[in-house]
């Protein structure tokens, strides 16, 4: 897992935040000053990030942060969902809701505000890498100090077990829409979300900048495969065996 770890220090390019880049509306409830400090810090994270790929201004981020849980699950997003939610980007409103009552709903910020992020450059973006690129950043930890980054382990375990069982075809699932890529993962709760990760982890452990080219040739209307294969310089087949093998 260290090397995992290490790898992902490519993101680390961190400087101090100018501006307010998020603006969270407590709902009945309070966040504190030193979260919406670690919220912004994230944002400048995020927004350095896809500024070494694209130029462009971001917008404000907006984020409804709902303090009671009924309010939150009447949500129509939410009561549309397979499985419990804890927070979800609507592109409609340009807008992240989150429920305030879970102990993770700073780390639900950081995941829902790389989807409004992500949107503002690649609108076009498939949800393998929306979705991988959410799922890394909200693990993150954030300090004074800056960002640190950090791995959800036990995904890879999980990938292990998803590919010993034969239950992965990438290629398919790469190619998967937005609601066919929620579809899958209610087949298996957390088996969309598991793959997706795991995979953007692996692209950047053994392919340093590829995600940043594969988003580059994904904005310029290339599918996931062919964007991977002029990242990679190799024929998607040999990568789809490269993540098996360093899953396993």
């Amino acid at each position: 897992m260290n090397k995992y770890k290490l790898c992902l220090f490519i993101l680390g390019i961190y400087t101090s935040s100018f501006g307010q880049h998020t603006v969270i509306n407590a709902i009945n409830c309070k966040i504190s000053s030193q979260e919406k400090e670690q919220v912004e810090l994230m944002a400048q994270y995020q927004i350095n990030f896809y500024k070494r790929i694209f130029d462009f201004e971001p917008a404000i981020v907006n984020i409804d942060l709902i303090g009671k849980h009924k309010d939150y699950l009447a949500l129509s997003h939410h009561t549309n969902a397979k499985y419990k939610t804890a927070g979800f980007y609507q592109s409609t409103t340009n807008k992240a809701y989150v429920d305030k009552t879970r102990s993770s709903y700073v780390k639900t910020i950081y995941h829902e505000m790389q989807h409004a992020l992500i949107h503002q450059v690649v609108p076009n973006v498939p949800a393998w890498i929306n979705e991988g690129m959410s799922e890394l950043f909200e693990c993150f930890e954030v300090s004074k100090e800056g960002v640190t980054p950090s791995i959800q382990g036990y995904k890879f375990l999980k990938m292990k077990e998803y590919i010993s069982q034969n239950k992965l075809n990438l290629r398919a699932f790469l190619g998967l829409n937005h609601g066919e890529w929620q579809a899958v993962n209610g087949t298996e709760e957390g088996y969309s979300y598991t793959v997706s990760y795991s995979f953007v982890c692996f692209l950047f452990m053994k392919y340093p900048n590829a995600v940043e080219k594969i988003l580059q040739k994904i904005k310029q209307g290339k599918t996931s495969i062919q964007a991977i294969e002029y990242a990679t310089k190799k024929d998607f087949t040999v990568i789809e065996e490269e993540f098996k093998k360093q899953m396993k």
